[in-house]
């Protein structure tokens, strides 16, 4: 899973459907799982955050730049605050497996292997980890608890930890 936030950045920047743009960003800011980004409405983008309606309804943080550009799309394909953000018909919401095709789609069409929802989310894992983010408050905004997130970067660290470690003995001698 040795993808950059710079990774990320370029991913973003090649995506030509601003549909698929928002998707993948969704998915990335807010670390929420496809079955949670289907059910997202226009009513439930609120500035700067999103509701996410799970077991338990939780409001993740996006950038001014998403809530911009959520904006934009929904005012360009003409939806009301009643509609699902994403949609193949106006009154059904994008179904779970056509997310994991528009996945498939872009990462073939980018020669970026193995993406998957699931990696985008424990991306937005170990990326707000990598930058000082609390692991609880990464634990609020993707909607599960410490302990799991603690064992994604631990599941990432996974035998780099010790080579590391063995750097680190090595530079006290």
């Amino acid at each position: 899973m040795d993808i950059t936030q710079t990774s990320i950045r370029n991913l973003l920047k090649n995506i030509k459907k601003a549909r698929d743009y928002i998707i993948i960003r969704i998915l990335y800011e807010t670390g929420c799982e496809v079955k949670e980004l289907v059910k997202i409405k226009v009513s439930d983008v609120l500035g700067h955050r999103i509701r996410i309606n799970s077991k338990e309804i939780r409001f993740s943080q996006i950038s001014g730049k998403l809530s911009k550009d959520i904006k934009q799309y929904v005012k360009g394909n003409k939806l009301n605050k009643n509609n699902f953000l994403f949609s193949l018909r106006k009154d059904k919401p994008i179904s779970e497996k056509r997310i994991s095709q528009i996945i498939s789609e872009i990462s073939y069409d980018l020669k970026i292997k193995d993406m998957t929802s699931k990696k985008i989310r424990y991306l937005h894992i170990l990326h707000s980890y990598q930058n000082n983010v609390l692991l609880h408050d990464i634990s609020k905004q993707v909607g599960i608890d410490t302990y799991r997130v603690f064992r994604i970067i631990e599941e990432y660290h996974n035998g780099k930890g010790i080579s590391n470690y063995n750097k680190f003995l090595k530079s006290i001698n």
